[in-house]
């Protein structure tokens, strides 16, 4: 495996709650193989990692001889160009290729536009590595037809089962947010807790909902 500057998720809920933590980027060995598209400038960002730290964790998936990145690359490239020697990071073990790489695509989709010679150039490349699943095919898709469109999709007529991954992603995201808040839980003003403490009680309210099949709506 190389190292270099070449988000669907585990279908295990361990896995994606593993509360993040520091890795060394020594321990990272592969940096290429779930890469998307090449780094642009992250000069910005690393202003932004020096004034405010890192605010949201990678994802690692666990290989025979080290880590390989999943998700991340522009915040590890910039933690590389400050001289650091530590990343915050989820590390994912058990996690198939498939799984990696709808993490990945989920994770890159979400933050920056693809022009349409970046989808179409992915689209070729995963094809050639037979990466080409259903599952992935369809995010991309949907990727296309919202840049078309010029906005999102109207949740009416998205896939329900990508809607449900999307879901997902962003609760494991705020989980993991959540578990680095619980740390300074003390420092946190009582109405700014109020509101927290509400979110978490319309969601324990929705799991009966949610939990019925379809035949007992």
């Amino acid at each position: 495996m190389s190292t270099g500057g070449e988000r669907l998720l585990s279908p295990h809920p361990e896995h994606d709650l593993e509360p993040p933590r520091w890795v060394g980027l020594e321990e990272i060995v592969d940096t290429r193989t779930f890469l998307l598209r090449e780094i642009d400038d992250v000069g910005p960002l690393a202003q932004s990692l020096i004034r405010h730290g890192q605010l949201e964790a990678v994802d690692l998936r666990s290989a025979s001889d080290g880590l390989q990145l999943v998700s991340g690359h522009r915040r590890y490239a910039a933690l590389r160009m400050l001289g650091r020697g530590r990343i915050l990071a989820r590390v994912h073990d058990g996690l198939s290729d498939e799984d990696a790489l709808l993490l990945a695509l989920s994770d890159d989709l979400d933050r920056r536009p693809w022009s349409r010679q970046e989808r179409l150039s992915l689209r070729a490349r995963l094809e050639e590595r037979g990466l080409l699943s259903t599952m992935i095919d369809a995010l991309l898709d949907r990727s296309e037809a919202q840049a078309a469109e010029g906005g999102g999709v109207d949740p009416e007529e998205m896939d329900a089962n990508l809607m449900a991954v999307s879901i997902r992603a962003r609760f494991v995201e705020l989980c993991s947010d959540v578990a680095l808040l619980f740390e300074v839980w003390g420092d946190v003003d009582e109405r700014r807790r109020a509101d927290l403490l509400e979110c978490v009680e319309y969601m324990r309210d929705m799991h009966p909902f949610l939990s019925e099949t379809k035949e007992e709506r």
